[in-house]
């Protein structure tokens, strides 16, 4: 059977069938109701007494959420040549992204920083993992000693994955590590396997003769969501560096990375099991 996807907080709850189901555990700690999948989103909240709220959407108001991280900001340029500054160009591709990304009624996006700001890189990551979003794509400008470099680079992250149990510990608190650290262990390569995807997915979008690295970027290494980290080009390269500045040229690569971000979240559906109909 289909499962219909509903968002309570930050935790996705799966529903399955079409009969009415019957929600609530305990008769002296919640309320016992009945509904069908009737599209309803339901909020219980308990002071001194119960408030049910029930929010009509449709099965696609479900969104599906892309931090886009504009890279340095406010004071911090960037890499910059001449008149091509890395940071400017680069919060105009993202806001494009997020512009093509909003058309489609399933997906919010939100840029971690406005046009002028600056922002911690603690702080980008506080903010996507606040929002518990789906997707984390952080966009810079690359630079290099040779002026005949060019292209676009995607780095995913390399995650420390936990250290081994302490052998100071009990056998009932070795037993809760192990457990521990294998829940961690699993969440850490699960999300390394989906920001390689993705990875892949942008550079057969956009362009198949660049390099796909691993490098422990911070705002990829600490965002608990798959998150990729895009090199949009050279602006040392005199010749590339005037193509990013240029707004046909930025809307082809927003372009390029919306489709990539459409390809994955699809992919990631299929893979959930999630029917947007």
């Amino acid at each position: 059977m289909p499962f219909n996807r509903f968002r309570c907080g930050s935790s996705i709850a799966l529903i399955e069938g079409t009969p009415p189901w019957r929600l609530g555990t305990s008769p002296h700690t919640w309320p016992s109701f009945f509904f069908s999948l009737s599209e309803i989103i339901v909020t219980l909240q308990q002071v001194n007494h119960f408030v049910l709220t029930f929010l009509l959407f449709s099965s696609t108001a479900f969104a599906f959420h892309v931090v886009l991280d504009p890279g340095h900001g406010g004071v911090d340029l960037g890499t910059s040549r001449d008149s091509f500054v890395e940071s400017k160009i680069v919060y105009q591709i993202a806001e494009l992204v997020k512009n093509n990304l909003e058309k489609n009624k399933s997906i919010t996006a939100t840029l971690t920083r406005s046009q002028t700001q600056g922002l911690s890189l603690q702080n980008r990551v506080d903010l996507a993992n606040k929002l518990d979003a789906d997707l984390f794509l952080s966009l810079h400008a690359n630079s290099s000693q040779s002026l005949q470099v060019s292209g676009m680079e995607f780095y995913f992250g390399s995650p420390q994955f936990t250290k081994a149990v302490s052998k100071t510990k009990t056998s009932s608190e070795k037993s809760n590590a192990v457990i521990e650290k294998i829940k961690q262990d699993l969440v850490q390569f699960g999300k390394m396997k989906s920001s390689l995807e993705f990875s892949k997915d942008i550079q057969q979008t956009t362009d198949q003769k660049s390099v796909i690295r691993r490098a422990p970027f911070y705002v990829i290494e600490n965002t608990s969501m798959p998150s990729v980290l895009v090199e949009v080009g050279f602006i040392s390269n005199r010749r590339e560096a005037r193509k990013l500045a240029t707004p046909e040229y930025q809307a082809e690569i927003a372009n390029l990375l919306t489709l990539s971000i459409l390809k994955y979240k699809e992919k990631s559906d299929k893979n959930s099991g999630v029917n947007e109909e």
